[in-house]
C-alpha cells in the first residue's frame, strides 16, 4: 500500500471513529457544537475533534483510534495535551456565548474488537 492510500485509509478510519464517538456522546445526552475545528497556524493549538455540551458543561473531545486502547491512550503526549488546552482557549475566545459554561477535556479511545472507552474530565499533570 502506498503512502497516499495509507493516508486515505487512516483519514476514513479516523473520521468513522469520530462519528462513532459523536453517536456515543449523543446517546449520553450531549449536543454537538462543532466538529474538526481547525486552529490558526502558529497558535500552538491542535484541531479539536469534537466540541459538545450538556446542560452548562462544554466538552472538548479528543478521539483516538489505534490497534490497542493502550496505544490510543499513550499517543496523547504532553505536547499534544498542551496543544489541546491551547485549542480550547482559542475556541472559547471565538465563542463568548460559552463564557459561563464549565469546560472540560474528554478522550474517547477506540481499538478493533474493543468497546470504546470514554474518559471524562481528563486533567493532565503538568499542563
Amino acid at each position: 500500500m502506498d503512502k497516499h492510500t495509507r493516508g486515505q485509509t487512516a483519514y476514513i478510519s479516523g473520521h468513522a471513529a469520530e462519528q462513532a464517538a459523536l453517536n456515543l456522546l449523543r446517546k449520553k445526552g450531549y449536543k454537538l457544537v462543532a466538529q474538526n475545528v481547525r486552529m490558526p497556524r502558529g497558535s500552538g493549538a491542535n484541531e479539536l475533534d469534537l466540541v459538545v455540551y450538556r446542560q452548562n458543561i462544554l466538552v472538548f473531545v479528543e478521539v483516538k483510534k489505534r490497534q490497542s486502547l493502550d496505544e490510543a491512550a499513550f499517543c496523547i503526549t504532553p505536547r499534544m495535551q498542551q496543544r489541546l488546552l491551547n485549542a480550547g482557549a482559542v475556541f472559547l475566545s471565538w465563542h463568548p456565548e460559552f463564557e459561563n459554561f464549565d469546560c472540560r477535556f474528554d478522550v474517547i479511545l477506540f481499538a478493533p474488537n474493543e468497546p470504546p472507552v470514554h474518559l471524562e474530565n481528563v486533567l493532565w499533570e503538568g499542563t
